[in-house]
């Protein structure tokens, strides 16, 4: 595949301004839709199985310099300036072929909006039968069932349907589920301030889980994660677990783990373990994992909406230093991508080498946001790249997906 081929998603943070802030329409700007604007597409069903036709409502200040409705996709031409905000009653996905807004689900409508603050923008939304946002997990918290005599807890959440809880639990205490015809059992076994270690006795390993901090587990061994494992709660010597089934989305050709994008399109995924898809935002992250574009698969538009949106891949650790476009500070990219600020040019050199600034990448403000920073390094000594490299050899290992 030529890489002059392949382009990156961009992600738009949009701010909430208040009334009489929005930009004005530009004159070039021949489209306006308002709130009683609705757009018909005859080619997919709202579910799938149903009959075809549905409706998707425009919201005002919406205006575009030009569309083009299909059966079942929508092409839209965007000037600087303009926006587009959309609505389905059928929870539909939109999914767009470069510049995202990710579709947002509420409990009986979805919604897509997109502005262009400087800049022009021509893309494609799609929609496909089925392609609808997830059915909200049924929640079964098992704390009233919990016994509140005896030195340990041994606790049966049945089968993993829905999400399941346990609470209070403590060191020793026990919590097992069936999953896939797979009895696992969780035993607890130290507890820490911020922290949990659990043993799995089917799986034999022993995992800890951090506050805040989703983990995801394979119960059959089949390369893709079943469940997710999340504690909150802790103080006291006990905590809460919640155990969350994972919906496995199979797609003929692709494993865990490939990179896939849609015929035509310059957006290239990340497929992960958790059968979700990761964005690559620019080409040098994505170079910072590959050396070319070799691996990339290309998937139906069917099957890629049956794939939920992971959040945004970031950067090798070790590979490069980062800076933001308006701030002076270099950082480091530890694993998981965690940004550490760098202490002084002194250390960046000696880090990095001579050429150090030749491998400094900057980073669009917009993007602030969506990283996560760590304390500033003070001794060269807490961070070592080639270590780094070793650490995160793949994505799934990075983002421990």
């Amino acid at each position: 595949m030529n890489k002059k081929n392949i382009s990156f998603v961009s992600i738009v943070v949009l701010l909430a301004i208040g009334a009489g802030c929005l930009p004005a329409s530009a004159n070039y700007n021949s489209v306006t839709w308002g709130t009683d604007t609705t757009l018909f597409f005859p080619g997919v069903a709202a579910t799938t199985g149903a009959v075809q036709g549905i409706s998707i409502n425009a919201s005002a200040n919406s205006f575009i310099n030009d569309y083009i409705a299909d059966v079942a996709s929508l092409r839209i031409e965007m000037y600087p300036n303009s926006e587009i905000h959309l609505r389905s009653a059928d929870r539909k996905i939109f999914t767009a072929d470069i510049e995202t807004a990710e579709t947002v689900c509420y409990e009986d409508y979805s919604t897509f909006d997109y502005a262009t603050p400087e800049s022009y923008a021509t893309f494609t939304i799609t929609f496909t039968d089925g392609g609808n946002c997830p059915t909200t997990e049924v929640v079964v918290d098992t704390s009233e069932e919990t016994p509140s005599a005896g030195d340990n807890q041994k606790i049966d959440l049945l089968e993993l349907i829905g999400v399941k809880k346990a609470a209070n639990l403590k060191v020793d205490d026990q919590v097992s589920f069936y999953s896939k015809g797979i009895m696992e059992i969780i035993t607890v076994r130290s507890m820490a301030s911020t922290n949990v270690k659990v043993e799995l006795q089917k799986l034999n390993k022993e995992l800890t889980l951090i506050i805040g901090k989703i983990k995801n587990i394979d119960i059959d061994a089949d390369n893709y994660r079943d469940a997710s494992l999340e504690i909150s709660g802790l103080a006291g010597g006990k905590f809460d677990l919640k155990i969350t089934p994972i919906n496995k989305i199979e797609v003929s050709g692709v494993l865990p783990g490939d990179l896939i994008k849609i015929a035509d399109s310059k957006v290239v995924y990340y497929f992960g373990a958790d059968s979700r898809r990761y964005i690559f935002p620019n080409e040098k992250i994505f170079m910072s994992w590959y050396s070319d574009f070799s691996g990339v698969k290309t998937v139906s538009v069917a099957d890629m909406a049956k794939i939920p949106l992971g959040s945004l891949i970031t950067y090798k650790p070790g590979v490069k230093m980062v800076k933001f476009t308006t701030n002076p500070d270099v950082y480091v990219i530890a694993r998981g991508g965690e940004f550490r600020k760098l202490r002084d040019e002194a250390m960046a050199k000696n880090l990095f080498g001579a050429d150090w600034n030749k491998k400094i990448d900057d980073i669009n403000d917009a993007f602030y946001s969506s990283y996560v920073f760590g304390k500033t390094l003070i001794a060269e000594a807490e961070y070592n790249v080639e270590m780094c490299q070793a650490q995160s050899p793949t994505i799934s290992v990075d983002r421990d997906i």
